[in-house]
């Protein structure tokens, strides 16, 4: 009996194991973040496409981690921004969005939390599809997604541009 039980936990672990995995022909993904009531986080409104290209609309941001004083918005990092997306975090992008599944994963919005959390929105194009991703507490599982988009508005090395641009529902409201 423990010889049939132990081969069959052996077949159904290498079962689940050979599960296949779409693999994800990355088009576009976009990322609006949104302020809390305080308005002390910053607003971000990204898009990259499969070319690397880069569009930032950055909407408000600040000089500290977060805003304390209304005096402490950096002008400097608002506006309209263009540039590419290096190898490496682009191939980090991806990665992320295939390991999230993108086809099963769902974001659940329980009610807005004014005081502390911000809205996040990952609108994703990929093998002819659109996934619209929205929450106000995505699931853990999608935090190193969510934290490689934050990375791409921050650290991405940027051309301000006055030519404005729209991207996708960035005035969309919650």
């Amino acid at each position: 009996m423990t010889k049939l039980l132990s081969g069959l936990l052996i077949v159904f672990s290498l079962l689940s194991c050979n599960r296949t995995v779409e693999t994800i022909k990355f088009e576009k993904i976009i990322f609006h973040t949104y302020p809390n009531f305080w308005g002390s986080r910053p607003t971000y409104h990204l898009q990259v496409d499969k070319d690397k290209n880069l569009k930032i609309y950055s909407e408000e941001v600040f000089k500290y981690p977060i805003k304390i004083h209304a005096w402490d918005a950096d002008t400097s990092k608002m506006g309209y921004f263009i540039g590419k997306v290096s190898d490496t975090t682009f191939e980090k992008l991806k990665n992320e969005l295939q390991s999230i599944g993108l086809d099963t994963v769902k974001f659940v919005s329980p009610k807005y939390d004014m005081d502390s959390e911000s809205p996040t929105e990952i609108i994703v194009y990929y093998n002819g599809k659109r996934k619209c991703l929205k929450s106000m507490y995505p699931p853990t599982y999608a935090r190193k997604l969510i934290f490689t988009l934050y990375e791409i508005c921050e650290t991405t090395d940027l051309q301000k541009t006055k030519e404005k641009f729209i991207i996708e529902k960035e005035k969309a409201s919650w």
